[in-house]
């Protein structure tokens, strides 16, 4: 089950890297078979009600530094969206 969760987690991780162009955090699996389990359990289940509102002010004016995945903080992932988005307009 963890093995399956890693694999999810590891692609999500990825997903992000890639479409926001963020930089790659670490691979952990080689470490703990637990490790993205406990980071999700400890970083982002706390927030679940914020996330599955799309509470989005809630993490941009958060004095927490909440992580989605290792290394990626959610207010690096907002601003790459506002830079995005900033781009965007410019060209249209």
């Amino acid at each position: 089950m963890l093995t399956k969760f890693n694999k999810i987690y590891k692609q999500y991780s990825n997903y992000l890297i890639i479409n926001f162009n963020l930089s790659k955090a670490d691979d952990k699996l080689n470490h703990d078979i637990s490790y993205y389990y406990n980071h999700f359990i400890i970083n982002l289940l706390p927030y679940m009600d914020e996330i599955s509102v799309n509470n989005i002010d809630y993490f941009w004016y958060s004095q927490e530094n909440i992580e989605l995945t290792e290394g990626i903080k959610f207010k690096k992932l907002l601003k790459s969206l506002k830079r995005k988005r900033k781009m965007k307009n410019m060209i249209l």
